[in-house]
Formats: structure tokens, C-alpha cells, sequence
């Protein structure tokens, strides 16, 4: 039987959780027109682990930890099985965007638009000095449903709400209904073009303390 921990992710895990959100949005309408499936998870470690280093960066991570072994403190073996990617308030800092070349069959288009796209609402709609941002939140597809993203979130939230602070993100059509259920509610829908079509992500805004109950 599976036994999960909850953690802090460091640098060093940055391509693991590359890939873990590779496979978790290997269906996304968005993604799966962006770059090679093969390819996702090395370009998405590589933008992870650039963000590391922005200032009030935090990575929540759920492990799964098969065993322990015997008279041994140390696992036999584990592996990140959902995380939370999210941003304390803070300066905005002068990191500046992650530039990695993007691998060959990728739609730069479609990209910078959708980074446009996310960057523009953000700015529209939250203060990074104030606001809390949840900016990746997945679950590995074979862990999906044993409630590992109600654990990240409930992490994450505490802190908000001790803070009485606002939580913003943008929800993509399957992530929408967890979202509603822990308290955000729609503010604006974002519209991301395609070679499939236009795509709509909701923005959310979730105010100190809403939904509460629904994370004990």
C-alpha cells in the first residue's frame, strides 16, 4: 500500500518534476501542441529548475515511499508523485524569463503566445507583492484521485490564510472543479490560441479563508 510524504522540493528534483508534469499534461489541449511528447519532460525540468532560483519560489512535492528498510531510517525506494509549483509574495525580482532553446518540433508560436498570455492575466489580475500564486499544481496519472492534490493544497493554503492573504491562478478545464471546491471563484476566462483552436483557461481568485472547511 502506497505511503505518501509531503515535502519541500530542492534544485536537484527539478528534471524529475519535469517530467512527472510532462506525463500529468500529456493530454492538454495546450501542451500536446506545444513540443514532442519525448522531449517535454527535459525543457520542463530545465524551466523548473530556472525558476528555483526567483525569489519566493516554492516547491511543495508528494512522495511516494514504498518501504523502509528494515532496523533503517533511509526509504528503499520513493518517487515524486504529484507537486505544487507556487509563489510566496515578495519583490519581483530581476531574474528575468527563462530562455532554454526549445527542442526541435516545437511551435514557438503557440509558446510565447501562451507565456504572453499567462504573464498578461497574471499582472491584470494579482500583485506579486500580495497575492499568492499557485502556478503548477499535477498529479502523476496512476496517483490521480488518492488525494494527494487536496495534501499540496492544503499545505500551500495554511500559509495564505495565515497571512489573510489572496490566492490567484489560472485553471485549466480539468483542474477547474478541484479549484471551485476549495474556494475560488472565476474572475475571467483566458483564451490561449491553438493549431486546434482556441483554448480557455479560467483565472481564479480565492479571498483569505474561503473554502476553508472544504481543505480540514
Amino acid at each position: 500500500m502506497a505511503n505518501f510524504s509531503l515535502g519541500t522540493a530542492t534544485v536537484s528534483d527539478a528534471n524529475e518534476l519535469g517530467h512527472l508534469m510532462a506525463l500529468a499534461y500529456k493530454n492538454d489541449p495546450i501542451q500536446r501542441n506545444l513540443l514532442p511528447f519525448a522531449l517535454r519532460g527535459d525543457y520542463w525540468g530545465a524551466w523548473l529548475a530556472h525558476d528555483f532560483a526567483r525569489a519566493g519560489e516554492v516547491y511543495y512535492k508528494s512522495t511516494d515511499v514504498s518501504s523502509r528498510g528494515r532496523d533503517s531510517d533511509e526509504f528503499l525506494s520513493s518517487k515524486i508523485v504529484a507537486f505544487a509549483k507556487v509563489r510566496y509574495p515578495g519583490p519581483i525580482d530581476s531574474k528575468g524569463d527563462f530562455e532554454g532553446e526549445p527542442p526541435e518540433g516545437t511551435d514557438i508560436q503557440t509558446l510565447v503566445h501562451w507565456f504572453e498570455q499567462m504573464d498578461a492575466y497574471h499582472e491584470k489580475h494579482a500583485s506579486y507583492e500580495k497575492d499568492y500564486y499557485l502556478n503548477v499544481l499535477c498529479v502523476h496519472p496512476s496517483y490521480q484521485r488518492l488525494g494527494l492534490g487536496k495534501m499540496l493544497l492544503t499545505r500551500f493554503l495554511a500559509d495564505a490564510d495565515k497571512e489573510h492573504a489572496r490566492v490567484y491562478l489560472q485553471a485549466t478545464e480539468l483542474g477547474h472543479p478541484l479549484y471551485l471546491k476549495y474556494g475560488w471563484v472565476d474572475i475571467e476566462d483566458m483564451v490561449t490560441q491553438t493549431p486546434e483552436g482556441p483554448v480557455v483557461w479560467k483565472c481564479m481568485m480565492r479571498e483569505p479563508g474561503d473554502g476553508a472547511k472544504g481543505i480540514i
